[in-house]
């Protein structure tokens, strides 16, 4: 935590201020990724703004076209984002139900290159909000 605090302390920009693409790499983030590979005992690192452009970037770099992905029917946004980015086929099954997931794993067989199952751990579909006031 000492780390993210002090690439914040010491980085000449944070926050809304584009994606690095944009504003350009610090060499306080990049620091940062690097002690945050080795602590983890990989070759690299990389840190997202938010976990919406974490989802889509993992996913669509990890999946591709050959793929078949299974996606549980309340995942967030940006996964079902991440999973179309990807070009895989999808096959979505019911909330939480695994045996659904199960028979289609079964099903789903063919010259795919992989098949990968997509879920959370946390759902937010069912939260129910209240006004007060």
């Amino acid at each position: 935590m000492r780390l993210v605090v002090d690439a914040v302390r010491n980085a000449e920009k944070v926050g809304g201020t584009g994606s690095r693409l944009l504003s350009g790499q610090t060499e306080e983030w990049r620091e940062l990724e690097d002690q945050f590979a080795k602590f983890a005992g990989t070759e690299s690192a990389l840190f997202f703004t938010t976990g919406y452009a974490a989802n889509l970037g993992l996913l669509s770099s990890l999946i591709g076209k050959e793929d078949v992905v299974f996606s549980d029917q309340r995942n967030h946004a940006s996964l079902i984002d991440g999973m179309r980015l990807s070009g895989a086929r999808k096959v979505i099954y019911p909330h939480l139900n695994l045996n659904a997931l199960e028979d289609a794993l079964r099903l789903s067989t063919g010259p795919t290159h992989r098949r990968v199952i997509v879920t959370e751990s946390v759902f937010q579909h069912g939260w129910r909000y209240r006004t007060i006031g």
